[in-house]
């Protein structure tokens, strides 16, 4: 029997099926919620009760503030998200949108797209001719003149995967870099160029010209750039925000306050707010970081592919709410279960015990733990007809499942 995929929202179908067998899987946008063992997802905003048999869910991205985690970690559900597909889109836009904002190219286009309107109010002739533009464009130039990166002290919020090719795409420019980042993981230490000065608190970026936010959107994150570090930071306007992080990280009713005294030099985001429309100290796209033909496929290929591993091996990698467990291919003459449990003392001998009382032989088992939550793969002998296999398999992960504290048991492949 296949397993059956949900796809929501667009996605490169060729990256999918590389991931997704059709001999395997069975996957796309127009199937029923309620058959979905695994669910793929862009932005859209998840509502577990419509999917009732869900084992696995996938978001093709890095921020997951659309999946209610807790909710499916209850489940024992495992959440697998795509974290370094979009690492250098989100990177390149950065400085792409940043560059655009100091050099005032919107206002320079705006300005170029107005030379018809000036030449009939100047000469009451419809089409303009060259000697005419010239002479628009040396009218205009002289208040478009913005600035250079190179050389200005860019602080950098967050070192995760996209905070570091930020930082380091910042040194690259000639800029002087300051990273704030109190867990700075060893992979992401490595990766970081040793021109970047590290400070431990976000208060310590105050002298720096432009600050660049990259955190997840968490209930601790939610507000932190707000009205006590703008106004610390605030410099008669020389100071530029840019948010391509998530919109809840920036208190925008503070940004907003600091725009308006001309404390803040100006606001370049990814998430745009009523607000933002038509201010000429503020750049908003249309959340357009991830949005690259080369991150959407990779994030596409990444999650598929962890569904597959799951769904065939039980291995859980790139997850935000289960341990890492990478178990390898299943013995010969193995039926593998999975199970996932809350993570109270002796859970994994509970279960180990439960399958000793069916009269079953334990060839292997890898449990790990992440503080609140408990994974494991367990592969017992086979025994009995092989028509038998998959059904004791099926019966013995509904015993484990009646476990307390057991929150999802399942036969794997």
């Amino acid at each position: 029997m296949k397993t059956p995929i949900l796809l929501l929202g667009d996605f490169s179908s060729d990256a999918i099926a590389g991931q997704l067998p059709k001999e395997r899987y069975d996957f796309g946008a127009g199937g029923d919620p309620k058959d979905a063992l695994g669910l793929i997802v862009r932005s859209q905003k998840v509502s577990l009760s419509e999917f009732p048999r869900l084992a696995a869910l996938a978001r093709a991205g890095v921020g997951v503030d659309n999946i209610p985690i807790a909710e499916a970690t209850e489940a024992g559900i495992p959440v697998f998200f795509a974290p370094s597909a979009s690492t250098n889109g989100v990177a390149e836009l950065v400085f792409a949108a940043l560059g655009a904002f100091v050099r005032k190219v919107p206002r320079a286009i705006d300005l170029l797209q107005g030379a018809r309107s000036w030449h009939q109010n100047e000469t009451r002739h419809i089409n303009i001719d060259q000697p005419s533009l010239d002479r628009y464009v040396e009218k205009i130039r002289k208040d478009l003149g913005g600035h250079e990166l190179a050389g200005k002290r860019l602080g950098v919020v967050g070192l995760g995967r996209i905070g570091v090719a930020v930082a380091n795409g910042g040194i690259a420019r000639g800029m002087r870099v300051f990273g704030c980042e109190p867990n700075l993981t060893a992979e992401n230490a490595h990766a970081l160029s040793s021109a970047v000065a590290r400070v431990s608190e976000l208060k310590d970026l105050w002298h720096t010209e432009i600050v660049s936010v990259h955190v997840p959107l968490t209930a601790e994150t939610r507000g932190l750039v707000g009205d006590g570090f703008l106004r610390a930071c605030s410099r008669d306007g020389r100071v530029a925000l840019v948010n391509f992080s998530r919109a809840g990280v920036c208190d925008e009713d503070a940004v907003r306050r600091r725009l308006d005294t001309r404390e803040l030099g100006g606001y370049v985001t990814d998430f745009p707010q009523v607000w933002h429309l038509g201010r000429k100290d503020v750049l908003a796209l249309p959340h357009l970081g991830a949005s690259t033909q080369e991150s959407q496929a990779r994030c596409g290929e990444m999650v598929a592919r962890a569904l597959a591993d799951f769904f065939e091996r039980g291995v859980v990698q790139n997850s935000v709410n289960f341990p890492t467990v990478e178990p390898g291919v299943i013995p010969d003459f193995c039926v593998r279960i999975a199970f996932a449990n809350r993570n109270h003392p002796g859970m994994l001998a509970k279960v180990l015990d439960a399958i000793a009382a069916h009269g079953f032989n334990v060839a292997g088992n890898v449990h790990r733990s992440n503080g609140a939550i408990g994974y494991g793969v367990i592969d017992i002998d086979k025994m009995g007809p092989v028509t038998e296999y998959d059904r004791w398999g099926d019966l013995i992960a509904e015993e484990i499942r009646k476990i307390p504290d057991v929150l999802s048991a399942r036969r794997v492949g």
